[in-house]
């Protein structure tokens, strides 16, 4: 759950729902988001300033313009390098983009499960999606690339996902949250941000 709220009396509608329903929801990673009201409150006359209420736009942030030279200098530099793309690609709308990125640069785009459809399997450098099972070529070139970038992804690690395999590889990682960075996947360079927002860089 990525946020539970409580109302206890109908003053606090305006509140809670600025403060901790809606950000939570537009801002980050998705998730659950809870709101509670007793029988009791939810039988109270609501007051007009109560309604009187505007819902908080999004806020985006974008990766440094250092962060990403160094990526696309790693990237251009590598000998195998591999686009992993995950479900944050999609959650952006970032699929054309993700698309004419691997077209210009001819990297072989991997998709997590979370992430299918995130870049079309039937153009010629998709190697597919997987978990912990994939296509053939993804498993090879997974093993035998030494760049990998991350595209909207957690790469986190557990008994359902694919992970990369441990070795001298430069790991780039992008995702919108911070906590994902580390957290379980060594990363040389984070591109903290929307996947769409490395494409205005």
């Amino acid at each position: 759950m990525k946020s539970a709220e409580i109302i206890h009396t109908p003053t606090q509608i305006k509140d809670v729902m600025r403060k901790g329903v809606f950000p939570a929801l537009r801002n980050g990673n998705g998730g659950p988001v809870v709101v509670e009201m007793t029988l009791d409150v939810c039988a109270m006359e609501v007051p007009d300033h109560a309604l009187d209420y505007k819902s908080p736009v999004a806020t985006k942030s974008a990766p440094s313009k250092t962060d990403f030279k160094d990526a696309f200098k790693s990237l251009l530099q590598a000998d195998r390098p591999l686009i992993w793309a995950g479900a944050g690609v999609l959650t952006a709308g970032a699929t054309a983009e993700l698309a004419e990125f691997a077209e210009l640069t001819d990297i072989p785009v991997f998709t997590t499960m979370e992430g299918k459809s995130a870049y079309d399997e039937r153009l010629p450098l998709s190697l597919g999606a997987g978990s912990g099972a994939t296509t053939g070529q993804a498993y090879e070139w997974i093993n035998e690339s030494d760049v990998v970038i991350g595209i909207g992804t957690s790469l986190t690690i557990n008994s359902y996902t694919r992970t990369l395999p441990a070795g001298k590889k430069t790991v780039i990682h992008n995702t919108i949250n911070t906590d994902d960075v580390n957290k379980d996947t060594p990363s040389d360079i984070g591109l903290i941000g929307e996947p769409k927002s490395l494409w205005r860089c």
